[in-house]
């Protein structure tokens, strides 16, 4: 082995060892004594030490975080700090047990966090990049913050009433009893709320289901949770329930008319409906609330896009990407922005910053394969699509690029693998079929073609391209009448249809029917002129008689 290659060797296990070395796990630790009795239940009183446990020791945690170069680099407040240890560490309750004095009952809970140092930072970062997440964490925190003092003050109250009178006790204790149950109930309500935003990864959730079932859970405990109707709102605008989630996110605004994420998020869904005005109102709103809020002009921007201003569009993610440098959605939406103008290395460059903002999003690998694709760069695209692949093994979208790209580049067999196994994912992807059929006519089997179109053709009637290519097949086969069937078709759906005029005009002309050749190749040159070169060639050359 060359002297350097291995010097390279030992440098590269050196680096490796030295992250391994430095990495540690730090454990925090924290006990909380409550005791109980009178008005306060032990089920209440376990309640309260669990949730004061986990955020104390979430709270030690945090300085820990504090001092991380990163959180260090931005202007961060301690309840800040408090919602982002909640968010990436995860406080467990190791130990609970019932204990007695002499002169009261209580319950001892001891909480417990690992902090793993080698991904903190990672995970640290996603707050930083996706504010949205910072802004539910911190707000759940808050009301967790104001449920414990609302606790406090009960226990107060419940000490001083075991000095009155039997009387007074009895008659004030049934009144503290549903209030510490109530408060209990709420407690329980955010925790549910806080394991749904858990599944949060800034562009959807990891399992929509679980996460429906824990802000539904959280809405049964308190229906004036309005996080719980925030998250459940999300769940449905993800699942394409548009006017489901509208409905959960003007409960959510109801119950918290400050919350600016609500908004920003109805109008999201508003925008999805074609309701555009409504949309910017909401946007407009979210920015009243909150300024300095970047992602509100991220929906702006979409809103601008639907109506095709593009110039709006790129100043309005510039302004979210002005406000937010690490916003990764802001220039992913960019880039799509600039592929739909042609500046494709611009496309690139913001399809680049997103990817390394958030390297685990599928659909920004997609859209900057795609413009690879666009300026033949093959082998980056690839790249991007096996990426998407690799961390959606079922995304239709990146199946659908990498077929169309092997197709591309002559790999025919990878190609029909992938538009297989798209099929396979969903019976009913209409552009799939059309293109296994065009590979099955490449590779000359004619009637695993036509069986193909004909599928797409089932599943949509009025997709135009399956027509035009089974005629070519049927032309190919010398089924004349079928051929032109099925191109007559393709232009009753699309008139200006170039292509399947030209083939049209090749059928009508092997069957003789020369006048309607000639209609339909002016016709496929006037919708493209590019067909006046392959109808020059089909003109004979015209020679004067020789005879008089």
């Amino acid at each position: 082995m060359h002297r350097s290659f291995k010097a390279l060797i030992l440098l590269i296990w050196f680096l490796f060892l030295s992250s391994q070395l430095n990495a540690e796990i730090k454990t925090y630790t924290h006990t909380v004594k409550q005791t109980f009795g009178g008005a306060q239940s032990p089920d209440d009183a376990r309640i309260a030490a669990t949730a004061k446990a986990k955020r104390e020791v979430l709270e030690m945690a945090g300085t820990y975080l504090a001092s991380l170069t990163i959180v260090e680099n931005q202007s961060v407040t301690k309840d800040e700090i408090i919602a982002i240890a909640a968010g990436v560490l995860n406080a467990e309750i190791i130990s609970q047990e019932n204990y007695a004095s002499e002169d009261a009952f209580g319950i001892k809970i001891i909480a417990r966090v690992d902090v793993d140092t080698s991904i903190l930072e990672e995970n640290v970062k996603k707050f930083y990049y996706d504010k949205s997440l910072l802004h539910k964490y911190e707000r759940s925190q808050k009301h967790i913050e104001v449920l414990l003092a609302k606790i406090d003050v009960l226990e107060n109250e419940n000490k001083r009433l075991k000095s009155f009178p039997a009387q007074v006790q009895n008659k004030n204790e049934e009144e503290l009893r549903e209030k510490f149950n109530k408060t209990s109930i709420e407690l329980t309500a955010v925790d549910w709320v806080q394991k749904g935003t858990a599944l949060w990864n800034g562009y959807g959730y990891t399992n929509p289901k679980k996460a429906s079932e824990y802000f539904n859970n959280a809405i049964e405990l308190d229906s004036n949770n309005a996080l719980a109707y925030l998250g459940s709102g999300n769940v449905k605008h993800f699942s394409g329930k548009y006017q489901q989630a509208i409905y959960d996110y003007n409960k959510s605004i109801e119950i918290d008319p400050s919350n600016a994420l609500a908004y920003n998020n109805r109008a999201e869904s508003y925008r999805h409906l074609g309701r555009n005005q409504q949309a910017l109102d909401d946007c407009n709103k979210a920015l009243q609330i909150k300024p300095g809020f970047a992602l509100p002009y991220v929906g702006l921007g979409n809103v601008y896009f639907a109506e095709k201003n593009y110039d709006k569009t790129i100043l309005a993610y510039n302004k979210a990407i002005e406000l937010n440098p690490n916003l990764a959605i802001a220039y992913n939406n960019r880039g799509y922005i600039h592929y739909r103008k042609g500046n494709i290395n611009q496309a690139i460059a913001d399809y680049s910053k997103a990817i390394e903002l958030n390297p685990k999003e599928v659909i920004v690998y997609i859209n900057r394969g795609q413009s690879y694709y666009k300026i033949e760069q093959y082998n980056y695209a690839l790249a991007d699509f096996d990426n998407a692949i690799k961390e959606d093994p079922e995304n239709e979208k990146a199946l659908y690029s990498r077929g169309l790209l092997y197709y591309k580049t002559k790999e025919i067999k990878k190609s029909l693998i992938d538009f297989n196994k798209l099929i396979q994912l969903n019976p009913k992807h209409v552009k799939a079929y059309n293109y296994r059929g065009i590979i099955y006519k490449r590779m000359q089997n004619y009637e695993a073609a036509i069986e193909n179109y004909a599928k797409a053709i089932q599943v949509d009637p009025t997709f135009k391209s399956p027509y035009n290519n089974r005629g070519w097949v049927y032309k190919k086969l010398k089924k004349y009448d079928f051929a032109i069937e099925d191109f007559t078709k393709a232009i009753e759906i699309d008139s200006e249809y170039a292509t399947a005029y030209h083939n049209r005009a090749l059928a009508y002309e092997k069957i003789g029917k020369i006048d309607k050749a000639e209609v339909d190749f002016n016709q496929a040159i006037k919708l493209n002129p590019e067909y006046e070169k392959s109808y020059k060639k089909k003109q004979k050359p015209c020679f004067i008689n020789s005879i008089l």
